[in-house]
């Protein structure tokens, strides 16, 4: 019993620990279903001195979650697939509507204004961070 609390004391201050030595944060997450597309949006800041990779975005509530690019290409948007995306140290990259976002294609189930989506974000340094991303006002796209 006595090893078992020592352990637990242990974990209960190493989890801080680890989680303060990432270097990328991700703030600002958000959903908007426009014109029958579902997208997610967020904010990554590379708080490190080193350059950091976005590898990959899935949520479970999606077949697909893919990181694309807008264009605009005579007078159309079209959408160029990212295989991965640098974050310069002390860099951010904020995902918006017109520009980088998060494409999700084959949503299991309606979403609604005020859901919340999880996602998880891989990183080449920094590994898998998880965050919930709420369904913004679908007829505005407001967060």
């Amino acid at each position: 019993m006595r090893l078992l609390k020592i352990l637990f004391v242990a974990l209960v201050f190493a989890t801080p620990a680890y989680a303060q030595s990432k270097s990328v944060v991700v703030e600002e997450a958000w959903v908007r279903i426009y014109e029958g597309a579902t997208s997610a949006y967020f904010h990554i800041i590379n708080k490190g001195e080193e350059t950091d990779r976005l590898l990959e975005v899935s949520t479970p509530l999606a077949d697909k979650a893919e990181v694309v690019s807008t264009r605009v290409r005579s007078g159309k948007f079209t959408y160029l697939p990212l295989k991965n995306l640098e974050i310069a140290g002390g860099g951010d990259e904020r995902f918006r509507p017109g520009g980088v976002f998060v494409r999700l294609t084959g949503v299991k189930r309606a979403l609604h204004v005020g859901d919340a989506v999880p996602l998880t974000l891989r990183f080449e340094r920094s590994g898998h961070i998880e965050v919930s991303a709420r369904v913004g006002n679908q007829l505005l796209g407001n967060r």
